[in-house]
């Protein structure tokens, strides 16, 4: 397999000036450049810039390469997430970092063991653009994932505050990022059995019902303006030109999540979990049968006409033809069996095997039956 990495990085908030435009083409020639992207892929060779360096520019960014790594990086504006958070940084799963007036969060995975290509990359930035809104926002559940990852293995997390934010009913963002970054439900659901016994803390998140109520007419001409000027206007490019993130670095926490306060739960939920998915394998397998039982009970309503069209399909003396008999009489053995009347069945299948006993091709297929 040849080498192949990609990079993408967006803008949610504004525009890239002249300036930034010329400095991103010395990155990359060839690269695929808006004013509010950058996208580019190598066979070999490597991006001139390090990811850090382009995000100073870029709100969310992805990168994967081949060989399994993929990176996800969110800017979100400082102080939008507590420090309190910080130390759920381990450099490994995710690292918080400092870009001017900016939080840099770096997301990875070094070893995905699934296919992953340009598609689910670009499906991944979108979901990154809805995660950045949620942060600033007050939602802080994407900051537990990395820790609920480590907590699989590692005995000595960091304390990070314990919030009453609702692990059950994720947004489709968070659980598409669950889903990809391999967040050990069972694990989530620890949690939700610690939220619900233990103190914590409420979330203060913004809703944009909020946001709505509070525009002011200078904030709707702004909207306007730039809807006018770009031709288009994403919701999460709205919301980051309205958002003023709520300070955060005089916020105290009282309650604070520990893998000691964790373990007690984790057993339970991992016996909730099994039986769930148990549960819904058995549901999927009864709808899976009464489908197929539905479509063998329409076959024995038209027997007469499938031992015709068998007939049909044999006389035609080709392979194909052949094949189509054997597919109808194995239908018709698994209906006759549906109805409780298998034996009339072999009875008709030995005078159709009699009928055609010079065809050898086709009473080799029959033996499958």
């Amino acid at each position: 397999m040849s080498e192949y990495q990609f990079y993408r990085f967006e803008r949610v908030s504004g525009v890239l000036d002249t300036n930034e435009l010329k400095a991103l083409r010395t990155v990359s020639s060839r690269a695929d450049i808006t004013p509010r992207s950058f996208s580019v892929f190598y066979h070999w060779g490597d991006l001139k810039a390090e990811p850090e360096t382009m995000m100073q520019h870029f709100d969310t960014g992805v990168y994967y390469a081949n060989w399994g790594t993929i990176f996800a990086w969110i800017k979100v504006p400082s102080h939008a997430i507590p420090s309190a958070y910080h130390p759920a940084s381990d450099d490994c799963h995710l690292s918080i970092t400092a870009i001017e007036d900016h939080t840099l969060l770096t997301f990875s995975i070094e070893d995905f063991e699934h296919y992953f290509d340009d598609d689910d990359a670009h499906e991944l930035i979108c979901q990154l653009r809805t995660l950045r809104s949620e942060l600033v926002d007050g939602d802080y559940r994407l900051l537990y994932f990395p820790w609920l990852i480590r907590a699989e293995y590692d005995d000595e997390l960091p304390l990070i505050p314990l919030v009453q934010f609702d692990f059950t009913q994720l947004t489709p963002a968070q659980h598409h990022f669950a889903n990809l970054f391999g967040v050990p439900e069972n694990l989530l659901r620890a949690l939700t059995h610690l939220l619900r016994d233990t103190p914590s803390h409420l979330p203060n998140q913004t809703t944009d019902e909020a946001i709505i109520v509070s525009l002011t007419d200078k904030d709707k001409s702004r909207l306007i303006e730039t809807l006018f000027a770009e031709g288009s206007l994403t919701r999460e490019q709205a919301m980051s030109m309205l958002r003023t993130p709520k300070p955060t670095e005089n916020i105290t926490y009282e309650y604070w999540l520990s893998d000691t306060l964790l373990t007690p739960h984790i057993d339970t939920a991992t016996q909730e979990v099994h039986n769930e998915r148990k549960a819904k394998q058995a549901a999927e397998k009864a709808a899976q049968e009464a489908k197929e039982n539905a479509r063998l009970s329409d076959c024995y309503n038209q027997r007469e006409h499938l031992w015709q069209e068998a007939e049909q399909e044999a006389s035609r003396g080709c392979a194909s033809g052949y094949d189509n008999t054997k597919r109808t009489l194995k239908d018709l053995a698994n209906a006759y069996l549906l109805k409780g009347e298998h034996t009339s069945f072999e009875q008709r299948f030995s005078t159709f095997k009699t009928k055609h006993k010079r065809r050898p091709a086709l009473q080799t297929r029959l033996k499958e039956i």
